[in-house]
C-alpha cells in the first residue's frame, strides 16, 4: 500500500465475486444488507404467527422485497396460488384449524380440518392434493383431459411451487360420476377440421362462427404451416347443432329482422342435393354467405 492511501472495505458479493465498497456493486450489495437489517426477526415471528402470508406484512420498503423474497426461499418456504390469491406458506407448524380457518379467510376455500396434531401447511396441502399426472393416471384419461376438465371448473386446480394441483377428494368423487366420459367429451378441444368434420361443414364455417361470437375459441395449435389454428370446444357443437341448422353443408346463415339467425337455401331452379360435392358432401350450385361477407 502506497502512503497516504486508505484501504477501502472488500465486498463479497452474493455470486461470490469480491469487489470494494466504493464500486457501484459493492454500494448495492451494502444498500442491500442495510434494507435486511431485522428483516429476518420479522420473517420468523411472522413464521410462528400465521400459516400464510405475503410480502406486505413483512416489508416495510420496496428495496426490501428482494432481500425478504431470498430469505424466505432460502427458509423453505413457497408460494402458493388459491383462487387467485398468492400467498407464501410458513415452514413451521401451525394447528390443522388454523391452517384451515386461514384458507377459507384469504382466498374462499374451504377444506375439512382432518388431523389433531400440527403440521406443516405445505405439507399438509401436499397430502390432500395431487398432481396433474396423478390424476390422470387415478381417472385413466389423458393430462390434456385432465386440463380440460379444470378449465370447465369441473375440478378445481391450484398452483403450488410453478405447478397444477388438483384436490384429491375432488378426483376422488368426479371418478364415480356415471357421466364421467360424457364430460371428457364436452371438455375436448377440436381444432377447426375436427368440428367441421363432426358438423358435415367446412373448416371456414367454423372459424366465421368464432369471429361473430357464435362459437368461443379456447385456444390456439401450431398447424404446421407457420400459422396458429382456432380450438374450439366439442360440447358447445352439441347445442350448436340444435340452434344452428345452417351450419351443414345444405345451409346458408341469415339474421332476420329480429336478430335471429334462420336457415335459408339458394333461391336457384336446382335443389341443395342436386349436385354431390368434394368428399361425398351434397351442397347448392352456388356457395354464399347471406347477410354478411365471410
Amino acid at each position: 500500500m502506497r502512503a497516504g492511501k486508505e484501504i477501502s472495505e472488500f465486498i463479497l458479493l452474493p455470486d461470490d465475486r469480491v469487489t470494494v465498497s466504493e464500486s457501484p456493486e459493492g454500494q448495492l450489495e451494502l444498500a442491500r444488507r442495510e434494507a435486511g437489517v431485522g428483516l429476518k426477526e420479522k420473517i420468523e415471528q411472522t413464521y410462528r404467527e400465521k400459516p400464510f402470508f405475503n410480502l406486505g406484512q413483512v416489508v416495510e420498503t420496496p428495496e426490501q422485497r428482494e432481500v425478504a423474497s431470498e430469505i424466505i426461499k432460502g427458509d423453505g418456504a413457497f408460494r402458493i396460488n388459491i383462487n387467485g390469491v398468492g400467498l407464501w406458506t410458513s415452514p413451521y407448524p401451525h394447528p390443522i384449524k388454523v391452517i384451515v380457518q386461514e384458507l377459507k379467510r384469504l382466498t374462499g376455500l374451504h377444506l375439512e380440518a382432518d388431523q389433531i396434531q400440527d403440521t406443516v401447511p405445505l405439507t399438509w396441502i401436499a397430502n390432500r392434493s395431487m398432481t396433474v399426472a396423478e390424476a390422470a393416471d387415478r381417472l385413466r384419461l389423458s393430462e390434456g383431459d385432465i386440463l380440460n376438465l379444470c378449465e370447465l371448473e369441473e375440478l378445481t386446480y391450484f398452483r403450488l411451487a410453478g405447478g397444477t394441483r388438483l384436490w384429491r377428494h375432488e378426483v376422488h368423487d368426479i371418478k364415480y360420476r356415471p357421466d364421467l366420459n360424457k364430460l371428457v367429451k364436452k371438455a375436448a378441444k377440436l381444432t377447426t377440421l375436427e368440428a367441421a368434420d363432426l358438423l358435415d361443414t367446412t373448416p371456414e364455417r367454423i372459424r366465421r362462427l368464432v369471429r361473430e361470437g357464435y362459437v368461443n375459441s379456447v385456444g390456439e395449435i401450431d398447424t404446421g404451416s407457420g400459422k396458429m389454428g382456432i380450438l374450439v370446444r366439442r360440447g358447445i357443437f352439441k347445442l350448436s347443432r340444435i340452434n344452428f341448422p345452417a351450419l351443414s353443408m345444405n345451409g346458408l346463415w341469415e339474421r332476420s329482422k329480429k336478430g335471429k339467425v334462420q336457415q335459408t337455401y339458394n333461391a336457384r331452379k336446382s335443389p341443395p342435393w342436386a349436385r354431390r360435392g368434394p368428399e361425398g358432401c351434397y351442397t347448392t350450385t352456388s356457395t354464399r354467405w347471406a347477410g354478411g361477407t365471410g
